[in-house]
């Protein structure tokens, strides 16, 4: 099984004047969408090389925040249509082993913790043991989207 779930934001308006802003941006698009795309590309030639059942989740959001809404969302939303291509070229080509989720997590709790101002701190959320209970299937299903949240988690919104 391979997890892509890189991910990172940007604190600016897609109209910030500072020099750095084109860079920025192209870094969200580099993490979130460019990488991810190269990796599931070696991970697929070693897959097939194997012959084992193979299991690609690619992680979108399910998340909105207007603050993080400039390229953020556009590079996530790019996940989701990339997961559905690599699914049927899988298909196309009968790589039947290999299997891809894209998955739509809510807010997910980082193993070594989270930041308290972001969220609050006596809500339960979604932590990387609950991905995998819900992931771990036969190899003749594939789960091709999941929008996955804590049973009592509220919706929230993050001001900076």
């Amino acid at each position: 099984m391979v997890v892509n779930n890189a991910d990172t934001g940007l604190d600016k308006s897609l109209f910030d004047e500072n020099s750095d802003a084109a860079e920025k941006i192209n870094a969200v698009i580099d993490t979130n969408f460019t990488r991810l795309v190269h990796c599931t590309r070696k991970t697929v030639r070693l897959m097939r090389k194997s012959n084992n059942h193979g299991l690609i989740v690619n992680i979108g959001t399910s998340i909105f925040d207007e603050n993080q809404s400039n390229v953020y969302f556009p590079s996530k939303a790019s996940v989701n249509g990339f997961s559905k291509i690599i699914r049927q070229e899988s298909i196309f080509y009968k790589y039947e082993n290999i299997h891809v989720t894209n998955m739509c997590p809510s807010y997910l709790i980082n193993p070594e913790g989270f930041d308290e101002g972001y969220i609050g701190k006596n809500e339960q959320h979604l932590n990387p043991q609950n991905i995998h209970d819900v992931l771990e299937t036969s190899n003749n299903i594939n789960v091709a989207e999941l929008g996955i949240k804590y049973v009592a988690e509220t919706f929230f919104l993050i001001f900076f």
